[in-house]
């Protein structure tokens, strides 16, 4: 068993430079938070997501290595109910009052002097509420560019994420289960292939990148970390051939380094056995981060943007409000997780121990 406690870490981090990214922006202080910091934090749980699945599905029995129909379902059952519940309850919040929302940001912009986008303008006065909910809670709208940003939820990465997960026991058997670099190369010309053809041949435009291909490259990065460190314990030559072909496929997939950096440090972190972190990965903070950072990450905008909103309106001290918004949005975040999204894990794992689903 490989020590896995620096992806709690990954999980809090992550969720808390997203909170702190949507609040810089919509404040327009604390610069620092700003850029493209929000999408790299999503890049990181992507590349979590990516490592953990091919390290339970190796090591977990109701997986049979996806070697059985039964466990490619109990694959499907786990990850349905890890996501959905949560994700029903709070789009269906946020579709019904995305109206009242979209008068809070469009304020908000104005105030920092910006313009109200007719992208945003369709993410909160959409008018086809079953439409949209028909077609977000399906997982479909990745597929279609126009509703990858049609929400008031941040849940473009959800649509990617589950999307992921449609494919994955394929690319599994596929390419993963006895992965070798041919292989690994032509999964990645192929990804390549599609992102060429869907952005430069089709001129298909996501606002958000829903699409597996465009974001394929940090999920890979945490499958082929998990592979590297579960089957090739003593081949550093060619974990260095792998660790190369995936710098240069994230790279050219977008020019950051930040990925690179965070794929390279898991895999020496884990291999070399370094522990002197292991305290505070462990730590209540963390844990308590890491516990609520799927709550966190879908639902701090619907209350972001009402505090912000008085918080301009009523000339509140910005770190007052800061300080009030953050203890009410994670209070929220931990009811969430365990009166919602803890009790969608509990009925996945029931459904799956019945008989007939082993």
């Amino acid at each position: 068993m490989l020590n896995t406690t620096i992806f709690n870490f990954y999980r809090a981090f992550a969720s808390l430079l997203v909170f702190l990214h949507h609040f810089s922006l919509l404040t327009g202080k604390f610069n620092v938070f700003q850029g493209y910091l929000g999408i790299k934090m999503v890049d990181l749980f992507m590349f979590v997501s990516g490592f953990l699945m091919y390290y339970q599905v190796h090591n977990k029995k109701i997986y049979d290595n996806f070697n059985s129909f039964s466990g490619i379902r109990n694959f499907y059952l786990k990850r349905f109910f890890r996501i959905s519940p949560l994700y029903y309850f709070l789009l269906f919040i946020a579709l019904l009052i995305a109206p009242i929302l979209g008068f809070f940001r469009e304020n908000i912009e104005s105030f920092l002097g910006n313009e109200f986008t007719n992208l945003l303008k369709f993410r909160y006065f959409n008018n086809d509420f079953l439409y949209n909910y028909f077609i977000h809670i399906s997982y479909l709208f990745g597929f279609i560019p126009k509703y990858s940003y049609s929400t008031p939820l941040p849940d473009w990465s959800i649509g990617l994420e589950m999307m992921f997960y449609l494919f994955f026991p394929v690319l599994f058997i596929i390419f993963f289960k006895n992965m070798n670099i041919i292989k690994l190369v032509i999964l990645i010309f192929c990804m390549l292939l599609i992102k060429l053809i869907t952005i430069h041949i089709l001129h298909l435009f996501y606002p958000m990148p829903t699409f597996l291909p465009l974001k394929f490259h940090n999920f890979l990065a945490g499958i082929v970390v998990s592979y590297l460190l579960l089957n090739n314990k003593y081949n550093y030559y060619k974990d260095f051939i792998y660790l190369l072909i995936l710098s240069i496929y994230i790279y050219i997939s977008e020019p950051y380094t930040f990925l690179i950096f965070i794929m390279w440090f898991t895999y020496f972190y884990i291999k070399w056995k370094i522990s002197f972190l292991d305290l505070f990965f462990k730590s209540q903070f963390i844990t308590f981060f890491s516990n609520i950072s799927y709550s966190l990450y879908l639902v701090h905008l619907i209350f972001l943007l009402p505090f912000v909103f008085y918080m301009q309106k009523l000339h509140i001290n910005i770190i007052f409000c800061f300080l009030i918004c953050s203890f009410f949005i994670f209070t929220i975040s931990y009811l969430l997780f365990k009166f919602i999204e803890k009790k969608g894990i509990i009925l996945g794992n029931k459904l799956i121990q019945k008989k007939g689903i082993k």
